[in-house]
């Protein structure tokens, strides 16, 4: 191509390029350039080979610093050059598609969520130190200015992390960049929680939407499994009958008529979960077992540590850290509905158990009172009410027992998260009424997010009642979504927020600059909003692309201002 060129300045960028791709990933890296092209490439290739869901490419600024620093040192490279090649490396991540999951695996929101490859900024260092360098304002920046879907992006954060890099990440997503927060401090003392060694929870990636692994040393399969509990509290209020189809398709846990005390509503509740939580597991060993024997990974087996000293491919378990991904369906609708029933029914009693488990068989028909009543005057979660958040409390930590007592085939853990992808309109749309008001075949609640129209006391009470919860036993992630004003905001004052949301234990964080008013403009004129990129849930997508439920969702979500 270089040959053909008449620009010679174009020319001489295509020989650079010939050069470079002839060396890596051969032989080692020697300069930033080969490292980028490097890191592309052996990413390139894992996708190939394993089918591409949420490989991602970690801590790029550490991974790549010391060649930049080697180049910055002898004049071969500068900061805009630097950031060039960080955002063609960005720019190529898009070009990586998972057709067969574009095919086959309808349920999330946004073809862009069917790679989910994330990059990682900031943080600690494996010496506990920060470890935030100039690459991680560089990367940063490149991806403020290219503004891709992919790759996804996370900003590691901790105590020792520098104010200014602090105030930039915020600036950039007070600006509409969709960057997702980390809390080191918090993160760090959950891997350590679940296994880890304290210099590996310390150099942890995230990884697809918001998972933090040991980079380099894990396979986890942390998308695995989609678990809608609200389901199973629906099927508790039934004697295991699905109130959509009609059928039988959970446990008989007894006519809810009978039942003489919330505790038996929560034996129900615990039984359904139980039952189905065995069959996840019955059902993952057998995919897994699958995929050892007939779909190994031998190139990504060479890349991590394990693999080659256990002589075992990482699909068999080879890897240091295994675990298998849990996510949660409708946590803030199961913990809503609980709550409603232990207060309204048993506490108050305003209400039978008997009636309201007709009239959520019966969607609310004739008694839209009484969905109504509980949809507005009972407490919800997301408030900071303690009644209320307790009971999400007790909601999380039953889900993280059940799962504890399970190993996966590769023998490790499953572990517990709670964030939903696009998978909460989904499974909502084959989920019965629930006594927190909701309808059959509404949306379910966000990830951690509280439900959209309950909370009515703000920002700050959302995420006291978030850093209540057990999260550090919920060693998957999850995911927080909160929408604001972008343009009326205090950048100091954002950042306030976030830092205290951490130091109150809050895991992640992540934002909406966008108005209601232009979501419904582009909702009307989809060809002038092509470049509108919002965050679904733990990944973003181009809002015209999105299905209309999904754009309402989005919409419906509370905005606030600080």
């Amino acid at each position: 191509m270089a040959a053909k060129q008449s620009d010679e300045t174009r020319a001489s960028e295509l020989r650079t390029i010939a050069k470079v791709c002839e060396r890596v990933p051969e032989h080692p890296a020697g300069s930033f350039h080969e490292a980028v092209q490097c890191v592309y490439f052996i990413h390139m290739i894992a996708q190939i080979e394993s089918g591409g869901n949420s490989i991602s490419l970690g801590r790029i600024d550490q991974v790549l610093y010391p060649f930049y620093k080697m180049d910055l040192d002898k004049g071969l490279v500068t900061p805009q050059k630097a950031k060039e090649l960080m955002s063609l490396l960005y720019l190529k991540t898009n070009e990586l598609w998972n057709v067969l999951e574009e095919a086959y695996i309808p349920g999330g929101e946004g073809t862009e969520g069917k790679t989910t490859q994330n990059v990682t900024v900031g943080g600690l260092g494996i010496d506990g130190e920060d470890a935030t360098n100039d690459l991680s304002y560089i990367a940063m920046e490149a991806y403020a200015d290219v503004r891709t879907v992919q790759p996804n992006f996370g900003v590691r954060l901790s105590r020792k992390s520098p104010e200014d890099f602090f105030l930039k990440a915020v600036e950039y997503a007070k600006d509409g960049v969709l960057l997702h927060f980390f809390n080191d401090d918090a993160i760090i003392a959950s891997l350590v929680d679940a296994g880890h060694t304290l210099s590996d929870a310390r150099d942890y990636g995230i990884v697809g939407c918001l998972e933090p692994n040991a980079q380099g040393k894990t396979f986890g399969s942390t998308f695995a499994v989609q678990f809608n509990g609200a389901k199973c509290l629906e099927l508790a209020l039934a004697d295991g009958v699905d109130n959509i189809f009609g059928y039988l398709s959970g446990v008989e846990t007894g006519d809810p008529a009978g039942f003489q005390s919330f505790e038996d509503v929560w034996n129900g509740y615990d039984k359904q979960i139980s039952h189905f939580i065995g069959q996840m597991v019955r059902g993952i060993t057998c995919l897994d077992d699958a995929i050892a024997k007939l779909v190994p990974s031998p190139f990504a087996s060479a890349m991590i540590d394990g693999p080659v000293e256990k002589g075992m491919d990482l699909t068999k378990g080879g890897a240091i850290y295994n675990s298998t991904g849990v996510q949660f369906m409708g946590f803030s609708n199961t913990a809503d509905s609980l709550y409603a029933v232990q207060k309204v029914v048993f506490e108050d009693k305003k209400f039978a158990i008997g009636d309201l488990a007709a009239w959520l068989a019966n969607d609310w028909m004739d008694n839209e009172d009484k969905q109504k009543y509980l949809s507005t005057r009972v407490a919800k979660y997301g408030n900071d009410l303690d009644e209320a958040d307790a009971m999400a409390i007790k909601v999380a930590d039953h889900f993280c027992k059940i799962l504890s007592d399970h190993k996966n085939f590769r023998g490790g853990a499953f572990w517990p998260g709670i964030f939903s992808v696009g998978f909460h309109i989904t499974m909502g749309a084959f989920t019965g009424a629930s006594a927190d008001g909701r309808y059959a075949g509404d949306v379910l609640g966000n990830g951690i997010t509280p439900s959209n129209g309950v909370t009515l006391n703000g920002p700050t009470a959302i995420m006291n009642s978030v850093a209540k919860l057990p999260l550090k036993r919920i060693y998957n992630g999850t995911n927080l979504n909160m929408r604001f004003q972008g343009e009326t905001i205090i950048s100091e004052n954002l950042m306030n927020l976030v830092k205290v949301y951490f130091e109150k234990g809050g895991v992640q964080v992540q934002f909406n600059m966008v108005d209601t008013q232009t979501l419904r403009l582009a909702q009307k004129a989809p060809d002038r909003y092509r470049d509108l990129i919002v965050r679904i849930s733990g990944y973003s997508g181009t809002f015209v692309d999105l299905s209309d439920i999904a754009q309402e969702e989005i919409i419906s979500r509370s905005i606030f201002e600080i």
